[in-house]
């Protein structure tokens, strides 16, 4: 399981996005990742070939977003 969240600073604007994979209990197995210019967005995330894909629309496009599963 993932836990991922989007940090914004005090005006609002977005920031990193950050993510850490949790275990059964809900503690962190490793250490909180941090990933520039990935934004999150309303759409669930979904487990696609071993990733966590989902997209984010904006202006007119849709960018999908993925992070690789690995133990």
């Amino acid at each position: 399981m993932m836990v991922l969240w989007q940090e914004f600073d005090k005006d609002n604007h977005p920031g990193d996005l950050k993510y850490v994979i949790i275990d059964g209990e809900g503690k962190a197995k490793g250490e909180i990742q941090t990933i520039k210019n990935f934004a999150l967005s309303e759409c669930s995330p979904i487990v696609m070939s071993n990733q966590i894909v989902w997209y984010v629309n904006g202006n007119g496009n849709r960018f999908f977003y993925s992070i690789p599963l690995t133990d």
